[in-house]
């Protein structure tokens, strides 16, 4: 590779096409509009052209090894504003908007800035045992920080950061996660990796429902008044407080506590088997428990004292907020002030071990699968361990190994939303993307989807987002589940005894628990990434894609105050991801709340009005041939129920994960609709094909066909 100036890169005509040059050439410039990336920048920066991409890679070469440094890439040239998701604190990232480069916040994973002639992205990478990140100086420099967690672990040269310049931000996203995964052998793509199986089926955790007072019979009665409603959660997420542990919050036994479940895991989980629960998911903190483990929890498992380590710029922000006095939930900030005061009990050498016997001990007991809490924190401990790439390295390969073995991976991912934890991760896919959801504080309801929103946004390219618990009987219940339902990722209620909404859930889930899940994560609308919906009068535009046709959401992410005035948004088919466009092209829109049907033109923009906790799902379908399937009326992802579409000359076939109201455009009526359970091996020979009652509106197209409930179904529709 060669060295080139500060410029940005774009796709050369004499240079050899790549991979993915068909994919990246929509997001290169034409070489009149090529200017500087920045201005003053240090002498220990330079840019290296990528060879198989439209990209390059910030090369910074110190005069000396160092553990932790900070280099000037100089003014950003062009800039007009930006949107970057950055770390608030040790597990999570937030995302920034701005004009002025100046106030970009420390610790920085994700820059994309507009200019005159198009976006600038700049993604900062892991180089060997260093982790990068983005600054800015009071004069409005980028600055590119680097550190490895360990006074003793120093380096000089680093490919530090990958930057690309192109016109479509969603476009330019999957260019750069290619190039950086290329790189790497230490990460994989999201597409790449496995799909715990628990993310298909509607779940229940048990966090905001008790928190940490929970017990066997408390869990299943909850669970069986679920039951009674016919909407029972088939995987089930048992949180904080299950385990025995000791007094200073160290794990003290792989076996739960006694008072609590007196029948054990094992009896308390196969009570939840015999209701119909398919999984069952079991909360522990990275080392164990807040402080790890005590030595002799389990004989074989090594477990020493470890002190942490912080750099000093972190240990300053860490000052600047006091933490809770809950010491298990470490106060608002989640800098681990309350737990790293005293020495932590990690597993020695490394966590393999203690994972693999940990889990195997779970997986006797009925286990299902893991969520794994405060892996971030790993980084504190570093020092004398390689530094804190290679912790989290350690950390990421024993639970996707443990994972693997004994879960079928089924591993979820949490308190990880550093680069640290998802530039390394091979197998481990399922990422808690956001802070934890507060039932009782309206404020951060409208910001929490905003975070999971830009968060996924940028992961999702490398793992599959997790936007967190929600409760239905919430009086944003309606509104957390719509946004849930296109996130891509799984579903999951909180509810407390009593406080269910079973006809919300019902609206999550096909008869046998599956959810109707997006194919993708959900993004930020490409027109919408330079927005913050917290603060301004804009409403939050949400886009994903089902198996056929996408849909738009848009949310009120203002304050939740009922004082907060209606805001104003639009949505057209051109925000729809994944579909045919086309000058002439037309589509079927869906209307979630106002339940009705319509055919938009390409360019047509629609406007809306929501209040507080309001929103809007568009389902959007292409018409084609005078046909465009929608899906089941009653769910709020109605396309992700469409399995399959099958299209001859004169009818239409189309499998569906359930009965009920199915919903379609069609030109013209038609003359037979037929309805059968979707043969498969499992239920034998095929039964009859049988008519089914159909209504159609010759004004709007709009077909509703009325097929049995609660079985798989495939209908044929012939004119």
């Amino acid at each position: 590779m060669a060295h080139v100036s500060a410029r940005p890169p774009t796709a050369s005509a004499d240079a050899a096409p790549g991979p993915d040059a068909g994919l990246e050439a929509p997001g290169a410039l034409p070489p009149d509009a090529r200017e500087p990336w920045w201005q003053g920048s240090a002498p220990q920066v330079s840019l290296i052209r990528d060879a198989r991409s439209a990209g390059a890679w910030v090369k910074v070469c110190l005069p000396q090894p160092e553990a932790e440094f900070s280099v000037a890439l100089g003014r950003p040239v062009g800039w007009v504003q930006a949107t970057a998701c950055y770390r608030e604190n040790v597990c999570w990232m937030r995302p920034w908007h701005g004009v002025d480069p100046a106030r970009l916040p420390r610790e920085t994973q994700f820059l994309l800035y507009r200019v005159p002639h198009g976006y600038r992205l700049i993604a900062p990478v892991l180089s060997g045992a260093h982790r990068m990140s983005l600054s800015a100086s009071p004069a409005g420099a980028l600055l590119l920080r680097g550190d490895s967690g360990d006074p003793r672990v120093q380096a000089r040269e680093f490919d530090a950061a990958y930057v690309l310049h192109g016109r479509h931000p969603h476009e330019m996203l999957r260019v750069a996660s290619r190039a950086i995964a290329r790189r790497s052998p230490e990460l994989a793509l999201r597409k790449h990796k496995p799909t715990p199986g628990f993310v298909d089926d509607l779940g229940w955790c048990s966090y905001n429902a008790f928190y940490n007072d929970i017990g066997h019979d408390k869990v299943r009665r909850l669970l069986q008044s679920y039951a009674d409603a016919g909407v029972l959660p088939r995987t089930v997420i048992l949180d904080e407080g299950w385990m025995r542990s000791s007094a200073d919050q160290r794990l003290a036994s792989f076996e739960a506590d006694r008072e609590k479940f007196p029948r054990g895991l094992d009896g308390f989980i196969a009570d939840l088997k015999r209701m119909g629960v398919r999984s069952v998911i079991l909360w522990h903190a990275f080392a164990g428990y807040w402080r790890g483990a005590e030595r002799g929890c389990e004989p074989g498992v090594q477990i020493d004292p470890a002190g942490t380590y912080l750099p000093d710029r972190l240990v300053d922000d860490t000052a600047t907020t006091e933490p809770a006095g809950d010491e298990a939930t470490v106060g608002e900030s989640f800098y681990p002030h309350a737990v790293v005061s005293k020495p932590v009990g990690l597993a020695s050498p490394g966590l393999g071990g203690f994972y693999d016997a940990f889990h195997a001990s779970l997986r006797a007991q009925g286990v299902d699968g893991v969520k794994i809490d405060a892996m971030a924190w790993i980084e504190m401990h570093g020092l004398d361990r390689g530094g804190r790439v290679a912790v989290m390295r350690d950390l990421v390969r024993a639970a996707e190994a443990s994972a693997e073995q004994h879960f079928d991976d089924n591993l979820l991912n949490c308190s990880s939303c550093s680069s640290d934890f998802f530039l390394q991760a091979l197998r481990a896919n399922v990422t808690r993307t956001s802070c934890d959801f507060f039932p009782d504080r309206p404020e951060t309801h409208g910001e929490h989807l905003w975070i999971n929103a830009h968060v996924s946004t940028w992961v999702g390219e490398w793992v599959l987002p997790d936007w967190d618990m929600f409760q239905t009987g919430h009086e944003a219940g309606a509104y957390h589940a719509a946004a849930r339902a296109i996130s891509g990722g799984p579903v999951y209620a909180t509810d407390e005894p009593s406080r269910q909404d079973p006809d919300l859930l019902r609206r999550l889930a096909a008869f046998d628990g599956r959810i109707p899940r997006c194919v993708e994560p959900a993004r930020v609308a490409e027109d919408n990434l330079m927005v913050d919906p917290t603060t301004s009068d804009a409403l939050l535009k949400v886009v994903n894609r089902n198996r056929y046709g996408a849909v738009v959401g848009l949310f009120h992410c203002r304050s939740g105050s009922d004082r907060e005035p209606t805001l104003t948004g639009a949505w057209s088919p051109r925000d729809a991801p994944g579909i045919p466009h086309g000058a002439k092209a037309e589509y079927a829109c869906w209307s979630e709340t106002k339940r009705s049907l319509r055919r938009v033109a390409e360019n047509e923009r629609t406007a809306l009005q929501l209040g507080r906790y309001g929103y809007e799902v568009v389902t959007v379908g292409p018409i084609q041939e005078g046909f465009a399937a929608i899906g089941l009326e009653d769910l709020l992802n109605p396309g992700g129920a469409l399995l399959a579409i099958r299209r001859e000359a004169e009818h239409v076939e189309i499998d569906l994960m359930d009965g009920g109201a199915f919903v379609a455009y069609a030109k013209k009526r038609p003359r037979l609709v037929e309805a059968q359970r979707t043969p498969s091996p499992q239920q034998g020979p095929a039964e009859a094909v049988q008519s089914t009652p159909f209504e159609h509106d010759v004004s709007t197209g709009m077909l509703r066909v009325y097929a049995p409930p609660a079985r798989r179904t495939t209908l044929r529709i012939a004119w």
